[in-house]
């Protein structure tokens, strides 16, 4: 069996699921939040080239994976934009449901 869609297609069935569930869909856009390119302990914003898998932050010293710091701040932005429970995070189509 082949699953094919358009991203666009995923994002529509998502959304119609979240309301039918009385879910919230959070979206965090890949250009308005560069959640791995933003510190997880301290905020600070610094480029960060692709092929670099760790990244050390200058303002603070930390220092983390970039999926992992990614994850941290997407989850972060999740729970600061929600009241409840029932809430599914699209970004990157990585799904982080709390």
């Amino acid at each position: 069996m082949r699953v094919d869609c358009s991203f666009y297609e995923f994002k529509r069935q998502l959304t119609y699921k979240c309301e039918w569930y009385s879910s919230k869909l959070v979206i965090a856009h890949r250009f308005d939040y560069p959640s791995s390119q933003l510190c997880s302990q301290c905020g600070q914003r610094q480029k960060m080239p692709l092929g670099k898998r760790t990244y050390k932050f200058s303002n603070c010293g930390f220092s983390a994976d970039r999926d992992y710091n990614a994850v941290v701040n997407l989850k972060t932005m999740c729970r600061s934009s929600l009241s409840s429970k029932g809430t599914v995070l699209l970004h990157y189509l990585v799904l982080v449901q709390d």
